[in-house]
């Protein structure tokens, strides 16, 4: 035999022979007899670091709705602001008559490419780019951030499983940023518990009063970026 025994924790070990080389003990270059040949044995792997990854999904779908004076539905495809672009805040009662209350959005993505990628990682950190293309004032205003567990492409009513979940300042119209979310949506991402995200202001402060760019404008849609340890 070309390992020697030890006694570990109530249980023999294989261990392998060493060699002192360079200042150092290092593995020795064993070899065993099979088939009338002499064959070297494989050295031991080291243990799997880990490794840092980045993953980026697009939208594949959004979504804007009128406020729960409207029952939260898909906005008209004659609307100012369409079906497509991600609501958020009230508008009224400057320039929206027809709906006084809070509007919203929604973004769904490839869910289960996302759980795919991510089953057994480590969440090191989540982003959402939102591209601002519209807020009531010129100098920009604040994005809300909820997220929700849609199913089966966008729906017809909005809604959201948690609200408020991060928040971010915009300087003005026409601003693309990426926006840091707690890491725990990453982890429920990957868990099947939640597939997107939302956009609903806390009140009817024009400062919330944002319009995000959707699928509809392809380049400035929508993306998760999430970071993570596999």
């Amino acid at each position: 035999m070309v390992f020697a025994r030890i006694r570990k924790n109530g249980k023999w070990e294989d261990i392998r022979p060493k060699v002192y080389s360079d200042g150092k003990w290092v593995d020795a270059h064993t070899r065993v007899r099979v088939n009338g040949k002499w064959v070297e044995l494989e050295k031991p792997k080291p243990p799997y670091v880990p490794q840092v990854h980045v993953g980026t999904w697009g939208a594949t779908w959004t979504g804007g709705y009128w406020s729960s004076v409207h029952n939260n539905a898909l906005k008209y495809n004659t609307a100012v602001w369409g079906p497509s672009w991600l609501s958020s805040g009230c508008y009224s009662p400057d320039h929206d008559y027809f709906d006084p209350g809070i509007e919203s959005g929604m973004a769904g993505f490839d869910d289960g490419n996302i759980r795919w990628v991510l089953q057994g990682a480590s969440i090191e950190k989540v982003e959402l780019y939102l591209y601002a293309k519209h807020s009531y004032f010129w100098a920009g205003g604040t994005a809300v951030i909820g997220v929700h567990n849609a199913r089966g492409g966008r729906p017809r009513n909005w809604w959201e499983n948690a609200h408020g979940v991060a928040r971010a300042r915009y300087s003005g119209r026409g601003q693309g940023q990426w926006i840091t979310l707690p890491n725990w949506v990453g982890n429920d991402l990957r868990d099947n518990k939640i597939t997107g995200i939302t956009t609903h202001a806390d009140n009817k402060n024009h400062d919330q009063y944002m319009i995000f760019s959707g699928t509809n404008e392809w380049n400035n849609r929508p993306q998760l970026r999430i970071t993570y340890k596999k």
